[in-house]
């Protein structure tokens, strides 16, 4: 914890100082796969153990130099998966997992300027952290023409699901600047390293894919 409450303070510096270069505050969103790594347990071949999801964030992007940069992500994200081993209650049929979590990533990682430094292209690493706040509990029951039923799950009460996640992440992405302004299209990976479900080898992963923008923070002109 002492390394992870290090590198939160230097990023917080690093964000804050008027001593380094181009700042950048933004927004971005996009589409998120997920599903689970459920350790030995071989779902069947045809099975689909991935949902579809969403993410938004904020983004706070510090250049410290010409080739090196660090960035913080506070968002949302859903996550979960399906065809979920062990989970109850099987027997009425398929049963699938829809997780929101409010995470927050830590990125440092390096940029390639190109075109006289319109386009960049990252390259980042890092660490996130995130709470579960919101599950929801879908049941497509088996050879049946009824609509899937779902259930809002009460965390509070429900022992079953962890509602911390901490895991590894990886970025790239490309960045075209316009001005003040910076159109952002990356790609990342998250390996979550603390299983959902309680009970079972069930840890996060998901892919997102972002679309972004971002306006360059300007120290105002001394008069």
């Amino acid at each position: 914890m002492k390394i992870k409450n290090l590198l939160l303070l230097v990023v917080l510096f690093g964000l804050s100082s008027k001593t380094y270069g181009q700042t950048y505050i933004g927004f971005k969103g996009g589409y998120t796969n997920a599903w689970e790594d459920y350790g030995d347990f071989a779902p069947p071949e045809d099975a689909d153990i991935s949902i579809d999801g969403f993410h938004a964030a904020l983004t706070f992007e510090k250049s410290l130099a010409k080739f090196f940069s660090l960035a913080v992500e506070p968002g949302i994200i859903k996550r979960g998966a399906a065809c979920i081993p062990g989970w109850q209650p099987i027997f009425l049929g398929d049963t699938k997992l829809h997780l929101q979590y409010a995470e927050l990533p830590i990125y440092a990682g390096f940029k390639l300027p190109l075109l006289k430094q319109k386009l960049h292209l990252s390259l980042q690493a890092g660490y996130s952290a995130s709470y579960l706040y919101r599950g929801v509990e879908e049941v497509i029951k088996f050879n049946s023409e009824e609509p899937p039923s779902k259930t809002v799950l009460v965390l509070k009460d429900d022992n079953r699901l962890n509602r911390w996640d901490h895991g590894a992440s990886m970025k790239a992405g490309i960045q075209y600047n316009m001005g003040i302004y910076q159109i952002n299209l990356s790609g990342s990976y998250y390996m979550g390293s603390i299983n959902a479900d309680v009970w079972n080898d069930s840890l996060n992963r998901n892919i997102n894919y972002s679309l972004g923008i971002a306006r360059k923070m300007q120290a105002k002109k001394k008069t």
